[in-house]
C-alpha cells in the first residue's frame, strides 16, 4: 500500500514538473549532440577474402579453412599492416593499428574478412584495399615460380628432340601440377571494399538518446529531493 502511494505521489509529480522534464531531456540531448559534434568520426570498410578453391575435393577445403585462420592471423600482423601504413604515407603507432584493424575467419566458408576504421572515408577504404591486395600477393606468390619451374623444365636437354607442341603440353601439364599443389592456399578477392556512407562512430542518435535520459534522470532526481523536502512525497 506504501509502495502505490509513493508511485501514485510521484506520477502526481511528474504531472506537475512535466514541462521541466522535456525541457530537461531536450536540454540533454542538445548537449550530447553538441559533444558528438566535436568527436572525431570513424568510418569502416571491409575486404573480404576466399581461401582456396571455390570447390574441390573435402581434404583440400579442410586444408583451406585451416590456412584460413593464418591468413586471418596474418593480416593483423605488423609487418603487413606497417607495410600498408608506409605505402599510405600514414603516421601511426602499433597500438593504433590494432585498434583500427580487424580480422576474422571461418573455417567453414573459408572467408576472411578485414574489417578498416580511419577517420575518413576513402582512407578506410584505401587501408581496406591495399591490405587485401598485400595479402593475395602473399598467398599467391609461388605462382610465378610455378611457371619459372614449369619452363625451366621444358629447357631440359633431355627435352631438346621435342616438338614445341608437345614441350608445351608438358609445361602446361606441370604448371597444373605445381597448381593443384598450392589451391588450398590460394587467396581471392570476393568482396572488395566499399566507400562508407556514414561514420559508424560516434553514434549521434544513440548519444542523443541517452543525453535526454540523463537530462529526465537529474533533473528528476532534483525535483523529487525537492518535493520530499517540502512534503509532497
Amino acid at each position: 500500500r506504501k509502495g502505490f502511494v509513493e508511485q501514485k505521489n510521484l506520477m502526481a509529480v511528474a504531472r506537475k514538473w512535466w514541462v521541466v522534464l522535456i525541457a530537461a531531456a531536450v536540454v540533454g540531448g542538445l548537449v550530447a549532440r553538441g559533444v558528438a559534434a566535436f568527436m572525431q568520426p570513424t568510418y569502416e570498410s571491409t575486404v573480404r577474402l576466399l581461401t582456396g578453391p571455390t570447390s574441390a575435393d573435402v581434404n583440400t577445403l579442410d586444408a583451406a579453412g585451416g590456412l584460413a585462420r593464418t591468413y586471418s592471423e596474418l593480416a593483423t600482423s605488423q609487418p603487413q599492416l606497417q607495410a600498408v601504413t608506409g605505402e599510405l604515407g600514414l603516421t601511426l603507432t602499433p597500438d593504433q593499428l590494432a585498434e583500427d584493424v580487424q580480422s576474422t575467419s571461418n573455417d567453414v566458408t573459408r572467408i576472411v574478412a578485414i574489417r578498416v576504421r580511419q577517420p575518413t572515408a576513402d582512407g578506410a577504404l584505401q587501408f581496406a584495399k591495399r591490405l587485401g591486395d598485400r595479402m593475395v600477393a602473399y598467398a599467391n606468390e609461388g605462382t610465378k615460380r610455378d611457371d619459372e619451374l614449369a619452363d625451366a623444365l621444358v629447357r631440359q636437354d633431355a627435352l631438346a628432340g621435342l616438338t614445341a607442341t608437345q614441350l608445351q603440353s608438358i609445361r602446361d601439364a606441370a604448371a597444373t601440377v605445381l597448381a593443384a599443389q598450392r589451391q588450398p592456399g590460394a587467396l581471392t578477392v570476393i568482396d572488395p571494399p566499399r566507400l562508407a556512407d556514414a561514420p559508424v562512430a560516434p553514434r549521434t542518435t544513440l548519444l542523443v538518446l541517452l543525453g535526454a535520459l540523463f537530462g529526465v534522470a537529474v533533473v528528476g532526481a532534483a525535483i523529487v529531493v525537492r518535493e520530499r523536502e517540502s512534503g509532497t512525497v
